[in-house]
């Protein structure tokens, strides 16, 4: 957090506004942006998004790129790079879908994106037929989840889903 409060101060000093001037066009106090600047705050994301507002600034949440090599460890029926081991952790498992999904969403050119598709239609295929307990947990609910849970999967995906499952078990 320091790094974006030192942003602060050098993007203030950069347009050459005062602390008091910045506090009076944030609608902080001249102690909140004092403290800020000096690292001893821990302000609010709305305090703190006031504060870089007149900066030119924001604050952006952006979701990270998935980690297809640990998917492919995880189930996915891709090929991985790595052969990092895994604790039997079905939230990784449950994030890492997510953001699979989430990428393929966001970036239709992501590189084998249909191949990526159906290895992700396989492994949620996989996991909601043979794990409903973890389907349940990290999956159902996620709009995000639901054009890849195959309706009536093509031969492929089953093909691949059966491999997913056999991953899973040993994973799951």
């Amino acid at each position: 957090m320091n790094t974006l409060l030192e942003r602060v101060a050098r993007f203030r000093t950069m347009l050459g506004i005062t602390q008091t001037e910045l506090s009076r066009q944030a609608g902080v106090s001249l102690a909140s942006v004092q403290n800020i600047e000096a690292g001893r705050a821990n302000p609010s994301l709305d305090t703190l998004q006031r504060v870089l507002a007149p900066l030119g600034q924001r604050i952006e949440l952006v979701a990270g790129p998935a980690d297809w090599d640990a998917l492919c460890r995880l189930g996915l029926p891709l090929t991985a790079r790595s052969h990092r081991n895994f604790q039997r952790n079905d939230d990784e498992l449950g994030l890492q879908v997510f953001l699979a999904a989430g990428e393929l969403d966001q970036r239709p050119l992501v590189e084998n994106h249909q191949r990526k598709a159906e290895a992700l239609q396989a492994l949620l295929l996989a996991i909601k037929t043979h794990f409903p307990g973890c389907y349940n947990k990290h999956c159902k609910r996620s709009p995000l989840l639901r054009p890849y849970v195959p309706k009536k999967p093509s031969g492929r995906v089953i093909k691949l889903a059966r491999i997913s499952t056999r991953m899973l078990a040993e994973y799951l």
